[in-house]
């Protein structure tokens, strides 16, 4: 039976940055040939338009409702996770469109919280990830030194505070629980690699139960078309992709200057990004900038010719890549690939087989490969004949069947979905519009102890009116009046106020209903022992509904 099927991704075509929302809009285009009616919703970038507007478009025949972002949304620096304005312009698609399933991609920048808006439309509810996002700030498991993080608890390390946009900041734990929060909506989280996989489910953001790994496809009637004649002219090596610090191209550079001297080849850099200009210094100081081609960005829908005209593709990732877009299309196009040994690329790329493997920012070990494929002409030609036949199933026909039977899976399978949060998780709710600085320094304390993984802070905003699992209610602002938190109270939800917040307090101990603080220390240790003393919550939580009752 057709469904109807909202396609949501941070970023997509025409402008958009990498393989994930041209993956995004591969598979929308897929599923409304296949007959199902696809609506993408989308976060845009467009210059001069108005901050969270929206623009209604279509491209290659899709509705697409785009919401105007700014560089601050996607920022890691800033809430890049939670946005109000986002989520009641999703709501409104939602009732306009009530659709069956709703298929996430990249939401950074546009709002984690919509999970949790498409559950409760009841739609079913799938994420596909394709790299770190939902328990890496940085997307990418890279440490500012350049090192792969191999401590996934001490990102406070990496980064202590994240702006909340009203000059105050919140510690990096409470984004890392809300979007964690988020995860348990799920039905299914898709991965396109087993290695991306395993990350999420060692993250506990994803079960085994509800993750699956279904490789993206590539247009393999398409590419397996283009035809390459053989030329004696120089042997033409690319590198397709954004040109930023993780995506290894530096490497690539100085291996490519190094083969330069005794053998004839040259390079195209195609893509933008922000190392582009350090790139180009660096290709000149290295006496190579007549071998090296930028080209630009690329229309994927155009990217033929470039792999018309080569001889090898590089991917000399320095981050743990998920799947390439641009290996799996390559092999497609009998084109052979040399390409870093981390991440999901030897899930794809047998060393030797279907191509070449190096260690990943070792410029010398990568200009030994290519000296190899540069010499063999024979080799180059096996290799990308295996790599054809290895890809010569994984069509989008065929991704596009496995994401279906997905969605008829949790189908059936929705009413074994878990609640939302777990029984033994603590959901510790801050009520105000900023945290003061001692319930800040409490969660980063207690983020930094790793003493209670099981807790989870997100604040009152970011949830839904009816504080479900909420364990107890931190008042972070002077701001809270007894009025708005009557409904944590009618909830049966114990108070830890500030102690020089008057009215609460009065309230606390007159009511029996809570506690109060006046240190970071003493919120940590209230907070230990209405979470630890189930004879004083249940106390507390009788006596809140008492007072509730009673005003």
């Amino acid at each position: 039976m057709p469904k109807t099927i909202l396609v949501v991704a941070n970023v997509y075509p025409p402008r958009f940055i990498g393989g994930a929302e041209l993956v995004a809009h591969r598979h929308a285009c897929i599923m409304r040939d296949a007959g199902h009616r696809v609506v993408v919703f989308a976060g845009e970038a467009r210059p001069g338009s108005a901050r969270h507007s929206v623009v209604h478009d279509s491209y290659d025949g899709l509705p697409v409702h785009r919401v105007q972002l700014k560089a601050q949304d996607y920022s890691s620096e800033f809430i890049c996770f939670y946005h109000p304005a986002v989520e009641r312009h999703f709501a409104a698609v939602l009732a306009q469109y009530r659709p069956d399933v709703v298929h996430f991609h990249n939401l950074n920048g546009l709002s984690t919280g919509l999970i949790s808006q498409a559950s409760r439309s009841g739609a079913i509810t799938v994420l596909t990830a394709h790299d770190y996002w939902g328990f890496c700030h940085r997307n990418t498991l890279l440490l500012p030194d350049g090192r792969i993080c191999g401590d996934r608890t001490a990102c406070g390390d990496c980064q202590m505070y994240i702006h909340d946009g009203r000059q105050a900041t919140i510690p990096m734990r409470m984004r890392n629980d809300f979007i964690a929060l988020q995860f348990r909506q799920l039905d299914r989280l898709i991965c396109p690699s087993a290695h991306l996989a395993d990350a999420y489910r060692q993250s506990g953001l994803a079960s085994a139960a509800k993750t699956v790994v279904v490789h993206n496809g590539a247009d393999i009637g398409r590419l397996s078309g283009i035809s390459r004649e053989a030329s004696n002219g120089p042997v033409h090596i690319a590198y397709i992709g954004h040109l930023g610090a993780h995506k290894g191209v530096t490497t690539l550079v100085d291996a490519f200057a190094q083969i330069c001297r005794d053998r004839s080849a040259e390079l195209s850099l195609v893509g933008e990004g922000g190392q582009r200009e350090e790139l180009q210094r660096r290709v000149t100081s290295h006496g190579i900038a007549d071998r090296v081609r930028f080209t630009g960005k690329v229309d994927n829908r155009e990217i033929d010719r470039i792999y018309r005209d080569t001889d090898i593709l590089v991917v000399p990732s320095v981050w743990s890549e998920n799947q390439p877009v641009t290996i799996m299309e390559a092999m497609a196009a009998r084109t052979a690939v040399i390409a870093s040994r981390i991440g999901g690329i030897p899930e794809f790329v047998e060393d030797r087989k279907t191509g070449l493997l190096f260690a990943p920012g070792n410029a010398g070990d990568l200009a030994r490969c290519l000296r190899e494929l540069i010499d063999s002409p024979a080799q180059r030609q096996a290799y990308a004949e295996n790599a054809w036949q290895a890809m010569r199933e994984e069509t989008l026909e065929r991704q596009a069947a496995r994401i279906l039977a997905v969605y008829d899976e949790a189908a059936l399978a929705r009413q074994d979905r878990g609640d939302c949060p777990r029984d033994r998780d603590v959901m510790i709710v801050c009520a105000g519009q900023t945290l003061n600085w001692q319930c800040a320094d409490a969660i980063d304390r207690i983020a930094r102890s790793r003493a209670h993984p099981d807790w989870c802070f997100v604040m009152r905003d970011w949830l839904d009116e009816n504080y479900t699992g909420a364990t107890v209610i931190l008042v972070t602002s002077l701001a809270v009046t007894a009025a708005d938190l009557r409904p944590a109270l009618a909830a049966r939800i114990p108070l830890l106020v500030p102690e020089h917040h008057t009215e609460l307090r009065r309230l606390c101990v007159a009511a029996g209903c809570g506690l109060f603080y006046l240190t970071a220390e003493e919120v940590e240790a209230c907070l230990e022992r209405l979470v630890s003393d189930p004879a004083l919550h249940t106390a507390l939580s009788h006596n809140a509904l008492a007072s509730a009752s009673r005003s």
